[in-house]
């Protein structure tokens, strides 16, 4: 057998005259166009849904990028407040030391003698110009009492 035949090249037939569905008069009722519309719409909202939640997972990321910052802006804070407590602690430190020095110093006399409470003195002290200072302390001879007087 031989056959011969002729091409026609393409043919195109419109979406709106493929029947999908059609009734059980023979009324069509749906076309293929009308599923390609359905199928559009579903995707414009697929799309848009999923931006709604890429946009949702932005700003829940932000916010969790928000959150740490505030923790370490938090943390920097206390660590701020830590810092300022040591110094002022080591500046009570460094008064009571001054106190001790200072104490120690009145101690000091010439002649090598110390005293305590309820004791009398024996040397000199050396008050050079009449004063000493040491520290926030000044000690002065007041010669109308015959007393050390400490201003501080």
């Amino acid at each position: 057998m031989v056959f011969s035949y002729l091409g026609t090249g393409v043919f195109y037939i419109n979406s709106k005259r493929v029947f999908s569905q059609v009734d059980s008069n023979g009324d069509v009722v749906q076309t293929l166009q009308d599923v390609i519309d359905v199928a559009n719409e579903a995707m414009v909202d697929y799309v848009s849904e999923n931006e709604r939640i890429s946009n949702e997972n932005e700003r829940i990321s932000a916010e969790n990028i928000r959150i740490p910052n505030e923790n370490t802006r938090v943390t920097n804070e206390i660590n701020r407040i830590n810092a300022e407590d040591i110094r002022d602690d080591s500046e009570d430190i460094r008064i009571a030391n001054e106190i001790a020095r200072v104490n120690a110093e009145n101690l000091r006399v010439e002649d090598g003698a110390l005293i305590k409470s309820g004791d009398t003195m024996n040397g000199t002290l050396n008050m050079g110009e009449n004063e000493i200072q040491l520290g926030g302390f000044k000690i002065k001879h007041n010669p109308n009492l015959n007393s050390l007087d400490i201003e501080f």
